[in-house]
């Protein structure tokens, strides 16, 4: 039975050592691989760039690269392949570090022979291949797991508003129900619950688009004091501004970046909308504003609230899409799906950043959220960071 051959990079600087481990390769009925040499750690990457190598067998000591730098450049450049190192008599405890640091084997040149090369390469594209099997067994356990959260979510959610439509629907069944006076009243019930219906269930797929990686971005500028007035016009309705007060401030004048406008402006509704809930009274305030990190330039939106704060131990829940986010609100009020938290959570990673929370008891809470200024499309974010703490000022 033929066999399909293996692709191998060998980065080996000696020709004598490549000759030999070249031909032991080369000539082996019961392996088939098909074999890459370079000499330098430069054409190893310009290799490995190109191209995917079912494995690697690496000399640490190259002429332009030498020691446990030499392993991590090229498990840098390509961390799904394995990597056998080739070590001389001196090299052992080098070599041995470099199997602690990811590599899958080690080889010491002067007992190679045919039968160890080949065992050895065939060890480790089996243990890579076991190590893929359990990160894809691991994945889908993930998301067996996310499914049964959403449809407990779903279950939860939608039961309220289905016992009203239900309740309703058999009352205008029954004689009273018949009642023509009555029907407006029904008719502006019913079309709530199927209102806020729509929107969860709107909510709960935008959430698993962007928990997947599966979001859909629409890249282009960002003009920041826009999206801030258009969020809190679209909260405000739902605000008492008799007792909540609600500000936005954006420096400089003009402030723009780029990013998705209408994901950016998702942002900070959900954030403003989740401080509205917890703020029955005081002061809602949104601020942008134009900072360097690191040489770069970003964009730092705050959302803080006068609201009671939000318990430490519950920090590590936000943001789980999801998850019932027990203990967040105000003890008058139901805990939170942690939805709109989450979008918020991919929103800002694909944007290059993360978000922070500043609370404490009494003080209400601050959610920083940090953009990066400069992309020129959407990072990928199929793993969000999580929401950290910050000390509160």
């Amino acid at each position: 039975m033929n066999e399909e051959k293996a692709s191998a990079l060998l980065v080996e600087d000696n020709r004598g050592d490549a000759r030999l481990f070249l031909d032991m390769l080369a000539h082996n009925e019961s392996f088939a691989c098909e074999v890459t040499h370079v000499m330098r750690l430069a054409d190893a990457l310009s290799a490995l760039g190109a191209r995917a190598f079912a494995v690697v067998l690496l000399d640490l000591s190259l002429p332009d690269s030498r020691g446990l730098e030499t392993f991590e450049a090229v498990h840098a450049a390509a961390p799904d392949a394995p990597v056998v190192v080739l070590s001389g008599a001196d090299d052992e405890a080098l070599a041995l570090a470099a199997v602690q640091a990811g590599a899958q084997d080690y080889l010491a040149k002067d007992h190679a022979d045919r039968y160890t090369l080949v065992r050895a390469v065939r060890y480790a594209l089996e243990r890579k291949r076991a190590e893929r099997v359990a990160r894809e067994r691991q994945g889908l356990q993930e998301a067996v797991g996310a499914m049964e959260r959403v449809l407990g979510v779903v279950a939860h959610e939608l039961r309220t508003p289905l016992t009203s439509l239900r309740l309703i629907s058999e009352y205008l069944l029954t004689e009273e129900g018949r009642d023509i006076s009555l029907n407006e009243h029904f008719l502006r019930a019913i079309n709530s619950e199927v209102l806020r219906m729509a929107d969860m269930v709107t909510t709960i797929l935008e959430a698993a688009r962007l928990e997947s990686g599966a979001a859909r971005w629409n890249w282009g500028t960002v003009l920041v004091e826009q999206v801030c007035h258009d969020a809190l016009d679209l909260v405000r309705p739902m605000t008492d501004l008799s007792k909540v007060v609600l500000e936005a401030t954006v420096t400089p004048a003009g402030l723009t970046f780029a990013g998705d406008a209408d994901a950016v402006r998702r942002l900070v509704i959900n954030l403003v909308n989740n401080a509205v809930q917890h703020t029955p009274e005081g002061k809602i305030e949104v601020r942008a504003e134009e900072v360097d990190r690191n040489g770069q330039r970003w964009v730092r939106l705050t959302v803080r609230d006068t609201g009671p704060g939000i318990p430490p131990e519950v920090v590590d829940r936000l943001g789980s899409a999801f998850a019932l986010n027990t203990g967040v609100a105000a003890s008058s009020r139901p805990g939170g799906t942690g939805l709109g938290l989450a979008i918020c959570r991919g929103i800002a990673a694909a944007h290059g950043g993360d978000i922070s929370l500043a609370s404490a008891a009494g003080r209400g809470s601050t959610f920083t959220v940090m953009l990066r200024a400069d992309l020129p499309g959407p990072a990928r974010a199929d793993h969000p960071p999580r929401i950290f703490l910050e000390a509160a000022a």
